[in-house]
């Protein structure tokens, strides 16, 4: 009789792997019984295939990994492995470098461009309190210089001393307002070549930020695929009949997809079934290779 299928709904927040846990499946198995599917497309409220719920046609009830009690006790046959999601962000992020650097290079870019804009303000205030402190001084010689000559022309009417003087203060008093209105185009254009290098800089930052996510994200793809792959061949070489020799060489690709720590861990956890399947020399160095 043909078995009937375990289905799964989907709720909020599941990935294939909380629900391989759930189930006590792996992700990996769920992946291919369901065509393929992956995190983004698990859609809330769809139901996914977990199994069958009956035993096979040998009375061998499923386990991890896609095979049965049975199988998984002969010799040479390997235990699949899917990928530690922390593990690989962590892989990803040393395949990737990190992006750190370029991040405090534009920050120093941009603080050493507003650290040139703010010693100009400061040369801008400086030159205006020189102007006017020149302006003042020149407005003192020139009512001198003015009172000389009248006492030698023999000018002694107060009205005409007056208007002079008045003149003269309206003169310094242009010049002035000169010496301001060029201070303050100065500082605000200096101002607005600041802002830009700030809105630059988080313009570049964001730009950076992405590109690094996008590097991550691809590394992270190459390390599912190459786990996938050795995952795959160690499926095929299961269900053909394992053969000492080859088992050993899809072992260690599977491993070379994991994280050392990940690869320790499987070494470990199935040291007594390697060790009667290839020997202790041969299960050794994939140890040593790994620690």
């Amino acid at each position: 009789m043909e078995g009937k299928y375990v289905y799964h709904r989907v709720e909020k927040g599941d990935t294939l792997k909380s629900i391989a846990k759930k189930y006590g499946v792996s992700a990996y198995a769920l992946s291919r019984i369901n065509n393929g599917l992956s995190d983004s497309g698990l859609r809330e409220g769809s139901f996914i295939i977990i199994g069958s719920s009956s035993p096979d046609a040998g009375g061998n009830a499923p386990v991890r990994d896609g095979g049965t009690e049975e199988e998984t006790g002969k010799k040479g046959y390997i235990q699949q492995q899917d990928i530690d999601e922390q593990e690989l962000r962590l892989m990803a992020k040393e395949l990737a470098g990190d992006n750190a650097d370029r991040l405090k290079k534009l920050a120093l870019d941009r603080d050493s461009s507003l650290g040139d804009i703010e010693s100009k303000k400061e040369k801008t205030e400086l030159s205006y309190r020189e102007a006017l402190e020149a302006l003042g001084k020149e407005l003192e010689q020139d009512r001198s210089d003015f009172t000389q000559d009248a006492i030698k022309q023999g000018i002694s009417r107060s009205s005409i001393i007056q208007s002079i003087n008045r003149e003269l203060e309206q003169e310094a008093q242009a010049k002035k307002q000169s010496a301001a209105n060029d201070r303050e185009y100065t500082l605000k254009d200096l101002e607005r070549r600041a802002q830009e290098a700030a809105k630059q800089y988080g313009v570049l930052a964001a730009a950076e930020q992405n590109r690094y996510q996008a590097e991550l994200a691809a590394q992270e793809e190459k390390l599912r695929l190459r786990n996938q792959e050795a995952n795959e061949k160690i499926a095929r070489y299961n269900g053909e009949g394992a053969q000492d020799s080859e088992g050993y060489e899809l072992t260690d690709r599977l491993l070379g997809t994991l994280s050392k720590n990940q690869a320790r861990q499987y070494l470990q956890r199935n040291g007594e079934k390697l060790r009667e399947a290839w020997g202790d020399d041969a299960y050794d160095r994939l140890k040593n290779k790994y620690r």
